[in-house]
């Protein structure tokens, strides 16, 4: 399995994720999709009409997508983040991996650190976040659990 960036524009990444989409579990829609909108997003992406501003990885598992993770508003110092892994590969250590690849991107280009919401019912993803260096905010204006992650910033030389 490798972790790689999603290609918009590419036939054989969307066919991909759509099968990602479609296997996802109760928790995964319940949490991740609800509503459709991040297949949506991820569509609009992929179609070149929207997602401008954002980067897209995936675990790619040869003829199936283990994981997927964004960050939105990727120009700004700040973006934000969206994981969900397949059910058959969770309990892996894909989510950290996943969020390592976001990690190392944001230091690789300049960027302060990462933000993300997440429900509070979630406790499986608040563990994740946690273990990942995430701090807990508190509540989101959503009523959602707000998490950040900053940059590590190196130590002066004396």
């Amino acid at each position: 399995m490798i972790i790689r960036t999603l290609h918009a524009g590419d036939a054989g990444d969307k066919a991909l994720m759509e099968a990602f989409f479609n296997q996802m579990g109760f928790e995964a829609r319940a949490f991740f999709n609800h509503g459709d909108w991040n297949r949506r997003f991820m569509e609009s992406y992929m179609d070149g009409t929207g997602g401008e501003q954002s980067v897209h990885w995936i675990a790619d598992d040869g003829d199936k997508v283990a994981g997927y993770v964004f960050l939105d508003q990727a120009a700004t110092g700040v973006p934000w983040l969206g994981i969900a892994v397949a059910e058959y590969a969770k309990g892996r250590h894909l989510g950290r991996q996943l969020i390592a690849t976001c990690q190392d991107w944001c230091k690789a280009h300049g960027r302060g650190g990462i933000m993300l919401i997440t429900h509070q019912a979630n406790v499986r993803a608040q563990m994740l976040y946690s273990a990942c260096g995430f701090t807990r905010l508190g509540n989101h204006s959503s009523g959602e659990v707000l998490f950040y992650w900053r940059v590590p910033m190196p130590m002066p030389r004396a």
